[in-house]
C-alpha cells in the first residue's frame, strides 16, 4: 500500500520507517500465537488494513530527511505535502487515500 512512498525517499537517498501505534497494532496482529486457525488471522489482517484504510488506524513513519526536504521529495512524486506540525517536523501526506504523518 506505501510502495509509492518508500521509493519516492528512496530514490532520493532518505530512509523511511514506519514507527509508533502503527507498528505496534501490526505485530500485536500479525504475532498473536494464540490464533492457530488460518482464516481467523486473515481476518484480523483484513480488519487492520481496513482501519488503515479507513482512517480509524493512524500510520506514522519517520525518515531521515528533514522536513523542509520531506516536502520536496513528497512534491516531486506527486504526493500532497502538508506541514500540518512543521515547527515539531511533521508533514503529512496522503497515500492511496490514506492520510500518513512524517
Amino acid at each position: 500500500m506505501f510502495e509509492k512512498l518508500f521509493k519516492a525517499f528512496e530514490s532520493e537517498g532518505e530512509e523511511l520507517f514506519f514507527v509508533g501505534g502503527f507498528v505496534r497494532d501490526h505485530f500485536s496482529v500479525w504475532g498473536m500465537e494464540e490464533v492457530t486457525h488460518p482464516d481467523e488471522r486473515q481476518l484480523l489482517k483484513d480488519e487492520f488494513w481496513d482501519g488503515v484504510k479507513s482512517g480509524e488506524k493512524d500510520v506514522d513513519f519517520a525518515t531521515s530527511a528533514p522536513p523542509d526536504k520531506t516536502i520536496k521529495i513528497l512534491k516531486k512524486h506527486k504526493l500532497r505535502a502538508i506541514p500540518i506540525g512543521i515547527e515539531f517536523g511533521t508533514v503529512q501526506s496522503v497515500v492511496d487515500g490514506v492520510k500518513v504523518e512524517i
